[in-house]
């Protein structure tokens, strides 16, 4: 995973209103949404596109 797929996935998580970009800083504005967004991940990582 490089720096292009890093600045998309940060995108991504900014646009769905999970973390909050600023310069340098990342600012996690719902760590439980975040949580179940990152499950939710690991769970289509373990077992695919249904």
């Amino acid at each position: 995973m490089g720096e292009p797929a890093i600045r998309f996935m940060l995108h991504r998580l900014e646009r769905s209103g999970l973390i909050e970009v600023q310069g340098d800083r990342v600012t996690v504005r719902d760590t439980a949404r975040l949580f179940d967004f990152l499950r939710y991940l690991e769970m289509k990582w373990k077992f695919g596109e249904l």
